[in-house]
């Protein structure tokens, strides 16, 4: 065989395998980002609710002590609150629900608001009594705190499945490049896919933050970036002879860039893709070039 017919096949061979990857990436890079929306759209419900509840509790405390000065009032007065009276400043006319306790009947009532507890003791329909409890407008059921549709929605159901799946996967390459030298180019292919599956799904959990504190501290995500960094070195070490270019063309140059304007356009997700993708190409390119030099 003419040597220059290796030529034309291996270039279509590495134009496959960059669009194969080219898939993998960005679909990866979807499903991450929506994901993350996902996430992010769940902690700005928690920071509104959380606002608003700040906000009750606030005004839950005013409402507080203007009901304590007002029954103590007329307390010290000549005069007692009926139970009209009491009935149209607090329920809106309507009749309380009252419970009979020896001679007289108590009422208990619960602010619509800020869920703040009165007690009201009444005889022949006379306030004879009184009493308040405090208590957080959060525990009514119109405040109650938003339910997390990014903890059971159908992505995190897979994002769970995938964490496993892929470390299997990893696993299995892993080995299979270390025994089987014919298949330790793909192996190492498929380590490298694998790490980065297992650390998309583990940034975008819903239990940590897409920050730089929220990334760094948790045990997972130093698993996933040991991952990406031994598949690394399985690829650099199964690199093939000549496929490593150091000169990048027009249209390359011109992905690149676009790629990265891209990934920027995302966010923190973006970001930490980037840092994730520059450095491990970085670090790939330099073990693949000191491979060469050391060989040849």
């Amino acid at each position: 065989m003419n040597p220059s017919d290796e030529c034309p096949k291996r270039s279509n061979g590495i134009r496959r395998l960059t669009t194969a990857w080219a898939v993998f990436v960005v679909v990866l890079m979807a499903a991450s980002r929506f994901k993350a929306d996902e996430n992010q759209r769940d902690t700005k419900i928690l920071a509104a609710w959380r606002d608003r509840i700040a906000k009750l509790e606030t005004e839950g405390a005013q409402e507080f002590n203007r009901l304590r000065e007002l029954l103590r009032s007329r307390s010290t007065s000549p005069t007692s609150w009926t139970q009209s009276d009491l009935e149209t400043m607090l329920n809106d006319g309507k009749p309380f629900e009252l419970q009979p306790k020896g001679k007289e009947e108590v009422a208990d009532w619960t602010h619509p608001d800020f869920g703040i507890q009165l007690y009201l003791h009444f005889e022949n329909d006379v306030l004879k009594g009184w009493g308040l409890g405090g208590a957080s407008p959060r525990m009514l059921s119109k405040h109650a705190k938003p339910r997390r549709f990014g903890i059971d929605s159908r992505a995190e159901t897979i994002r769970q499945i995938v964490r496993p799946i892929s470390i299997c996967v990893w696993l299995t390459a892993m080995i299979t490049a270390v025994v089987s030298r014919k298949c330790a180019w793909p192996a190492a292919q498929a380590m490298l896919a694998s790490a980065l599956v297992y650390g998309a799904a583990t940034v975008v959990s819903p239990n940590y933050n897409l920050t730089f504190q929220g990334v760094f501290s948790n045990d997972p995500m130093f698993w996933a970036l040991s991952m990406y960094a031994l598949a690394l070195v399985a690829l650099a070490r199964t690199w093939p002879s000549g496929a490593a270019g150091t000169r990048f063309t027009t249209r390359q140059l011109l992905f690149v860039t676009t790629w990265v304007a891209l990934l920027l356009a995302l966010g923190p997700l973006g970001y930490f893709a980037l840092a994730v993708f520059s450095s491990g190409g970085l670090l790939l390119l330099f073990m693949v070039f000191s491979r060469q030099q050391f060989a040849g």
